[in-house]
Formats: structure tokens, sequence, C-alpha cells
């Protein structure tokens, strides 16, 4: 079940008598203040699953347990959940990501995923 779904199922129940358009035909409307708190309310579920997803992908792909992800951990990361990926793509993100440093730490790794769309929403 997507969030997409469950606000459509939602949004039935805040369907008002409707509006009528030019030809006179009456068109269903949405009161909008509830309709957009729903959304919001739905977003902001998913932007926390998201999240906890991110921190999981990236306990389980930090094998030696240090806090940070070096290239080996971020490919085999990154094959994962794009198998097609070409070795040129997974080093220039992660070149993107690591800075000065030669790891990816969980904020750097989050803005590598966003940046790049390794694992959607």
């Amino acid at each position: 079940e997507t969030p997409y779904y469950k606000l459509l199922q939602a949004l039935e129940r805040y369907q008002v008598d409707g509006l009528v358009d030019v030809k006179g035909k009456v068109v269903p409307g949405v009161q909008r203040t509830r309709a957009l708190g729903l959304l919001l309310s739905i977003w902001e579920e998913e932007q926390v699953r998201f999240k906890e997803r991110l921190k999981l992908s990236f306990k389980e792909a930090d094998s030696d347990g240090d806090g940070q992800l070096d290239f080996d951990e971020f490919r085999s990361l990154v094959r994962k959940v794009e198998p097609t990926a070409d070795d040129r793509r997974v080093i220039n993100m992660f070149l993107q990501g690591i800075g000065e440093g030669n790891s990816l730490s969980p904020a750097t790794f989050a803005d590598v995923v966003l940046k790049y769309g390794i694992m959607s929403l």
C-alpha cells in the first residue's frame, strides 16, 4: 500500500457535495485545508520511514562497525539497491560524499543517497 494510495483513500472521506462547472455539471470538490493537512501528515510519516531505512542500510553496510562507510562497504550497498550501477558512477558518488576524509559518515551518506537517488522514498 503506497503513500499515494493511502492519500487517495483518505481524500475520499473529505469530498464535499461539489462545485458546478461552466457546463452545469457537478464536479466533486475536496476540502483543501483537510486535504493538505492529510497530505502533509502522510509525507511526514514517509520521511520518518525513509530515515529509518537509511539508518538501517548504513548500519548493515558498515561491516567493520566503525560508524563510517569505506569505499568497499559503500560499493556493496550501492550494488544491492542499484545492481546495474557502473564503477564510474559508484566512484563518483563516493568521491562526492567523502570530502576531505576517506569514508562516508552517516550524514554524508544521507546526502549522497538523496543527491543521487540511490534509495527511493
